[in-house]
């Protein structure tokens, strides 16, 4: 009796958005969005600029809620709201529809850069490993290196920062003024296709990162009870 077998080779592909690439899109609310998946060597991170009841507020998961936008671009150094606007367009339609979000930041009393800081560090979201005596404001943190993560900040230079966010904005306000402009996810140039080993190395890293945070847990936990016995901080289910 023969057997034949047969050898079938399966390539996986995942297809998800493109990273650093804005995308115009309608959340499940129903309010505009534009969004940005930022990907580099060190981090990912993803923000979101919706437009909710003619308001435009900043999503991002260092936050606690919603930042109003004028007070991201005045934490940025934009401290002149002609300047935000220049920057996003004079059309008069832009500065209409900017106007309540700059009368948002007005009744926060916030007009300087320094106030839009201090703002933002009451709304950051604390790690429970951070180092109390950090030198650096979290919330400039936050804006170098996570906020927009693959435009490069030098010398603490946030400008680049500050005319890639007028471009979401001007590009959320077109579509507001004519819905063709909301990006269709299904286009291909909006997709990108990772394989198998691009797949299992994100795995490696979520599981990797897992372990450091279980171990960070396990040290703490040794430490508060002040035993003399054998330190453990490494999980065998982790592992």
């Amino acid at each position: 009796m023969r057997v034949d077998f047969v050898v079938v080779q399966v390539i996986l592909v995942q297809e998800q958005l493109s990273n650093n690439r804005i995308i115009i899109d309608i959340n499940k609310k129903g309010n505009l969005i534009a969004s940005v998946t930022s990907s580099t060597a060190v981090l990912k991170s993803k923000t979101v600029v919706v437009m909710e009841k003619e308001k435009i507020y900043l999503e991002l998961n260092k936050f606690n809620g919603k930042i109003p936008i004028m007070v991201i671009m005045k934490a940025m150094g934009m401290e002149c709201n002609q300047e935000v606007i220049q920057m996003v367009g004079s059309d008069p339609c832009f500065i209409s529809l900017l106007l309540p979000s700059i009368e948002d930041s007005v009744n926060l009393g916030i007009y300087s850069r320094q106030q839009a800081l201090e703002f933002l560090e009451s709304k950051v979201k604390r790690s429970r490993f951070q180092s109390p005596t950090a030198q650096e404001p979290e919330a400039i943190r936050v804006l170098s290196e996570i906020f927009l993560a693959h435009v490069p900040v030098q010398k603490n230079n946030l400008r680049p920062k500050c005319v890639y966010t007028a471009v979401m904005l001007k590009r959320l306000l077109e579509a507001y003024l004519n819905k063709d402009s909301v990006d269709d996810k299904d286009y291909v140039g909006n997709k990108r296709f990772e394989l198998s080993g691009q797949l299992i190395s994100i795995l490696f890293e979520d599981l990797f990162k897992s372990l450091i945070t279980s171990t960070a847990q396990s040290i703490e936990n040794c430490l508060k009870t002040k035993r003399s016995s054998q330190l453990d901080v490494v999980k065998a289910s982790v592992v």
